[in-house]
């Protein structure tokens, strides 16, 4: 994670734990019940309905699923803007597997956990 942006400490874990590729690490950023949805999940498992991985269970095996396609990933933050309750952060990202693009993510969050995370632009 590459960044000279403030951050909350909870976005810096949640971030920390997608460049991780570490499923575990992924799944205990959301909430029990929490959702994860957009252009990556449609590219990387068509399959799943609305392009939304919903609760931990299949975040973790979304995670699986696509660590070994991306190898190492590296993100570069370039901005971010927070609430209590809502994180928006925009970066590039880059994977030694050839995936590479611009981001923004928008975080809702609840007890310090991800409720839902809505990204754009993969």
């Amino acid at each position: 994670l590459e960044t000279h942006v403030e951050m909350s400490d909870r976005l810096r874990s949640l971030l920390e734990a997608w460049v991780s590729l570490e499923p575990g690490a992924v799944s205990d950023a959301y909430l029990a019940d929490g959702s994860h949805r957009g252009p990556g999940v449609v590219r990387l498992a068509p399959e799943q309905e609305g392009a939304t991985l919903r609760g931990q269970r299949e975040i973790s095996t979304f995670v699986e699923r696509i660590a070994p396609l991306l190898g190492v990933l590296t993100y570069r933050v370039s901005w971010v803007l927070e609430t209590d309750s809502v994180s928006v952060v925009e970066y590039e990202y880059e994977s030694v597997a050839g995936a590479a693009g611009l981001a923004t993510d928008i975080v809702e969050w609840q007890d310090g956990r991800v409720r839902e995370c809505r990204s754009y632009g993969l």
